[in-house]
């Protein structure tokens, strides 16, 4: 049960990889013609938004995408948040973290996920950013999470993970 609920509290804040949108919209290629002519418009709007916005509303717009890619069960997306050197206290590395994922989507652990980040701070500092605490329920537990950030490359993903209320 610690476990869902530990994969569950990664929904509460990430960042989503450019290559994400890119990934996302060569699977609407099998959709029909006018579904794909909208979903490019939204990506291009989605483009020019991000462009325009703060880092703060960026982190802020990429918390509610996380949430909603886990509801969904898409931790290829997920996984697209994270960095590639993402370390955690309780978890070793990205790979761990992607095996953690698969246990808690093949459980259903994302079934009725709520994540709040209406109090959480973003604290930018260059290329880095603390965000948090945000909380979480799942699988009827709840608790906080911490993520510490960086930007690369002009996009931000999640390196550092701390957790509160979850014992693994």
């Amino acid at each position: 049960m610690k476990t869902k609920l530990f994969v569950a509290l990664i929904a509460a804040f990430a960042v989503l990889a450019p290559g994400v949108r890119a990934e996302e919209a060569k699977k609407a290629d099998a959709a029909k013609p006018a579904e794909k002519k909208a979903e490019k418009k939204e990506e291009k709007g989605a483009k020019k938004e991000e462009k325009k916005g703060s880092d703060t509303d960026v982190l802020k717009e990429r918390a509610e995408a996380l949430t909603k890619a886990l509801q969904k069960n898409d931790i290829t997306t997920v996984l697209g948040y994270f960095g590639e050197d993402f370390t955690s206290p309780m978890i070793k590395d990205k790979a761990s973290l992607k095996a953690l994922l698969e246990m808690g989507s093949n459980s259903g652990t994302f079934n009725g996920l709520t994540a709040d980040n209406s109090k959480a701070k973003y604290t930018i500092d260059g290329d880095k950013a603390t965000v948090g605490p945000s909380t979480f329920q799942a699988s009827g537990e709840s608790g906080t999470a911490t993520f510490t950030c960086k930007k690369k490359d002009g996009d931000w993903k999640i390196v550092g993970l701390d957790l509160t209320g979850v014992n693994l």
